[in-house]
């Protein structure tokens, strides 16, 4: 059975490295696209807020609450790109709101609940134990981007 507070842990530290990260950078920095990253900052933090609330809908209630859901796949990148910096604190504050609430859910689950399975149109069988596992990396891979952005911004005055 997962550590699920450790887990939780996790999750919830992601808004403030996110915040630390971005907070004072100017319109520059959050709307530059690099060779480095196909988003610019203001595109990737709002795709981590979508995908936050997907992931609350889609998957943590679903897993709880239903038996042997099945998934989507959702991908709308064009759209990723379209926010401006000026929306940027915005919508790190929404991802931080939701992940809160996804957080407080996943501690309020019982144990062998992140082990029931569901069905993803691509993955195939999905538990939470994955789901969690699977947003933990997407977390740490977004703010790496974000981190070699703004390093790049900064080295070369890329933009």
């Amino acid at each position: 059975m997962p550590d699920i507070q450790q887990k939780v842990e996790q999750l919830s530290a992601y808004g403030a490295l996110l915040k630390q990260e971005i907070e004072g950078l100017g319109s520059e920095i959050l709307n530059c696209q690099t060779e480095i990253c196909e988003r610019s900052i203001s595109g990737i933090i709002y795709h981590l807020d979508y995908h936050e609330q997907l992931f609350a809908t889609n998957y943590i209630r679903s897993l709880l609450y239903l038996k042997e859901p099945r998934f989507q796949s959702f991908v709308d990148e064009e759209e990723w790109n379209t926010y401006a910096a000026d929306t940027t604190m915005l919508q790190l504050a929404s991802f931080q709101r939701e992940r809160a609430r996804n957080c407080e859910l996943l501690l309020l689950s019982y144990p062998h609940a992140w082990s029931r399975k569901g069905l993803h149109e691509k993955r195939g069988p999905v538990n939470l134990q994955y789901t969690v596992d699977s947003l933990l990396m997407h977390d740490e891979y977004h703010l790496l981007q974000i981190q070699k952005i703004k390093q790049s911004r900064i080295d070369q005055n890329a933009c």
